[in-house]
């Protein structure tokens, strides 16, 4: 007992502690960016797109060319592909001929009408 009230009292002095605050040295340095310094990271994973669109022509038809690589980014107005427009543009040569020949034969009749040869 007597043991623990020297203890007791032996240990509650403290030191008196010095109130006053002393100028601490500081060094300030600037920070720059350094451009010779990269790291590698590689991640696994799977990139999805914010934003995708399903795209299609107006026709349909082959394909005679592609413009851009999947997975290229492109802007408004680029031109992505061409369709094979031979078929289209036989079509429209055998629509053409067809007027032309329309043309005619309306042409004939008006004239055979002012001739008086075709009944109104």
């Amino acid at each position: 007992m007597i043991l623990i009230i020297l203890l007791t009292f032996c240990g509650c002095k403290k030191k008196a502690q010095d109130k006053s605050f002393g100028v601490l040295p500081v060094e300030v340095c600037e920070v720059k960016l350094d451009n010779y310094y990269y790291i590698t990271r590689f991640y696994s994973g799977k990139l999805r797109p914010k934003q995708s669109s399903d795209l299609s022509f107006g026709q349909q038809g082959t394909l005679a060319s592609i413009f851009v690589e999947k997975g290229e980014s492109v802007e408004k107005g680029t031109f992505l592909a061409k369709l094979d427009t031979r078929s289209l543009e036989a079509t429209k040569a055998v629509i053409s001929a067809q007027r032309d020949s329309q043309t005619q034969r309306i042409g004939k009749w008006y004239s055979f009408r002012r001739k008086k040869y075709c009944p109104s």
